[in-house]
């Protein structure tokens, strides 16, 4: 039954196929998918992968041994045990491409200048309104959780609390300026603020007799000023640098103070001194121990528990650390960082084992920034593959169920209803993936869009489950592929993005698991409907992609953001609206750089 009405349903969508480009390279550069890595006692590791299939390859070394047991054409499938090492490098050889080779280093291996980050002047000066909004009577004690009549200080247990802290805050509307200065490797951050008052209210408790000390001081019209460096050391640390009295001034206009003690109301007398030590002494007592105080890279340890069942799905080391911090010529703040993105060993899920992440050298492109792009970042293409590497070794995406209806297939999901066995357009669906191999990202730069890249992930395990209405799910298809996609990207000032659709999937089914239509259909057939699907698919969504792309934005509240990280009501609304303005690939294929609009509305 299946297999008459795939013979007749997939007729006209066989010649959709048949005219239909595909993404010419199925498998990585070098024509070489390592699909499996066993460590050995020995300290040798047993490397089982595929050559092909679009490629003859008569000669294939890594490290510089060879598979015995491989044969081109005939069985393209090798298993090679050889010693374990951080660097393996992967050569073949066929008569289309020639000689090729890549290089692998070990997961949780540091790639030096794996980000760099410029961040327009402009975009600063917009950031100084945002400040305001934030500080604009803002409450520090609300924002601390910390309530009036809440005991900050209690020296003994015996004894009534020592210190309350009543108010601490900022009243009114202050102003900010934000600005980068060149000073050679260094970023220069300048902030300027002007508080029209700064509040701040305790009770001390009195040591000889009953009752506190009540105090209020309101510090008025408060002009602060900074100019604070940010330097890379060479041991992958930062230090920040105050060596000029001038980078720190303070003035205050007025003190007013309102006190239950007589000592308290003197205060007002000494506010040319407190202003005095803090413009003249400030620096040079600060600066000396900021100077031999060197701030360490920081690892980080970042769970994520994708299916919400309180369970970590997946849990990543993350080490950066600055390379190079620095101010351009037109004043825009560049920073570089190096560093990884890894999975530990006891965090590997079973048969996820790598030989490393592919490494791709190259030389960071320059921090130039386009029209209206506010932050640019390149992305060393060796990092985006250090985090497929990891995402590959956590196992995560099998924790992924994609839910949908049938009629969310466009012409393929009819077809789909029409098969007989009970489907209807409302049937609920889920898709699922699984990583048979280490998937790997490379660059284009002679794409028809500035930003091209390939994605190519082996033996990529995919199910489609339906529920057939009658209580239980069908699991319709459950196939390996060798999937490539392969596309480009560009992007306009005004946000507007262009996406390559063609040639942009390749696919070679490998293996069908068990599952409905195979059974039913025939292995041939069901071979049809995968592609002839995928490709409707395609053919449909590409145009609503398209003009979804011409007005990409994503849109959200700075304020709401902070108030939800920091569990506070505190912070005004924010709305911003952020926005692809570049997108290219580096000349050397090493690099892809994305620039970023973003307007505060």
């Amino acid at each position: 039954m299946i297999k008459n009405i795939l013979v007749s349903g997939c007729i006209g969508s066989c010649l959709v196929l048949a005219s239909q480009g595909y993404a010419q390279q199925l498998s990585p550069s070098t024509g070489v998918s390592i699909l499996s890595v066993s460590e050995n006692a020995d300290n040798t590791v047993t490397i089982n992968g595929k050559a092909g299939p679009t490629q003859a390859i008569t000669d294939l070394t890594i490290n510089g041994y060879q598979p015995s047991d491989y044969t081109p054409s005939v069985a393209p499938t090798f298993s090679l045990t050889i010693p374990a090492s951080d660097h393996y490098e992967v050569v073949t050889y066929d008569q289309i491409e020639g000689t090729r080779s890549a290089d692998y280093v070990s997961g949780n291996t540091s790639v030096e200048n794996a980000v760099q980050l410029a961040i327009s002047d402009g975009f600063l000066t917009e950031v100084g309104p945002v400040v305001e909004t934030l500080l604009e009577d803002i409450s520090l004690t609300s924002l601390l959780d910390i309530d009036s009549n809440e005991c900050v200080f209690q020296l003994r247990s015996w004894r009534s609390c020592d210190l309350y802290l009543r108010e601490m805050g900022i009243n009114g509307r202050p102003e900010a300026h934000i600005f980068f200065s060149p000073n050679g490797d260094e970023l220069t951050i300048n902030i300027g603020l002007t508080i029209p008052e700064v509040a701040l209210e305790t009770s001390i408790k009195r040591q000889w007799w009953w009752g506190y000390r009540n105090t209020r001081i309101a510090a008025k019209n408060v002009t602060v000023t900074a100019q604070i460096g940010v330097t890379a050391t060479d041991n992958q640390s930062i230090k920040l640098v105050l060596d000029d009295p001038s980078d720190i001034f303070l003035n205050i206009g007025a003190l007013d103070v309102n006190s239950n003690t007589v000592a308290a109301k003197m205060i007002p007398l000494f506010r040319g001194a407190i202003t005095t030590i803090v413009n003249n002494h400030l620096v040079n007592l600060v600066g000396p121990v900021l100077s031999k105080l060197e701030i360490p890279e920081i690892p980080l340890s970042l769970p994520l528990d994708i299916d919400g069942d309180s369970v970590n799905d997946g849990v990543f080391d993350i080490a950066l650390h600055a390379n190079k911090l620095s101010v351009t010529d037109n004043s825009d703040g560049v920073v570089s960082l190096g560093g990884s993105i890894s999975v530990s060993k006891e965090n590997t899920a079973p048969g996820r084992s790598i030989l490393g992440y592919r490494v791709i050298e190259g030389e960071l492109p320059s921090p130039e920034l386009g029209s209206n792009t506010d932050i640019k970042a390149s992305l060393s293409v060796s990092f985006v593959n250090q985090i497929v590497a990891a995402l590959y070794q956590s196992g995560i995406e099998e924790k992924i169920s994609i839910p949908l209806k049938v009629g969310d297939l466009g012409s393929f999901g009819g077809m789909l209803a029409n098969l007989g066995l009970g489907y209807t357009l409302d049937s609920p669906m889920f898709f699922e993936i699984g990583f048979g191999g280490l998937p790997e990202i490379t660059l284009v730069n002679d794409a028809a869009n500035p930003l091209g890249l390939q994605l190519v992930a082996p033996e990529l395990r995919f199910r489609m489950l339906v529920d057939n209405g009658a209580g239980t799910i069908d699991n319709l298809l459950d196939l390996d592929m060798d999937i490539a996609i392969a596309t480009s990207l560009g992007a306009h000032a005004d946000g507007k993005l262009d996406i390559d659709f063609n040639d942009i999937l390749a696919m070679n089914i490998t293996k069908f698991h068990p599952s409905l239509i195979p059974s039913q259909g025939g292995e041939e057939y069901s071979k049809v409907i995968v592609e002839v699907g995928l490709i409707m698919m395609l053919d449909e969504f590409a145009p609503m992609i398209e003009e979804l792309s011409n007005a990409a934005r994503l849109d959200l509240d700075l304020g709401s953001l902070l108030n939800d990280l920091l569990k506070t009501n505190d912070f005004a609304s924010i709305p911003a609206t952020g926005y692809v303005t570049e997108a290219e690939t580096s000349d050397d294929n090493a690099y892809m750089s994305i620039g970023l609009g973003v307007d505060f509305n």
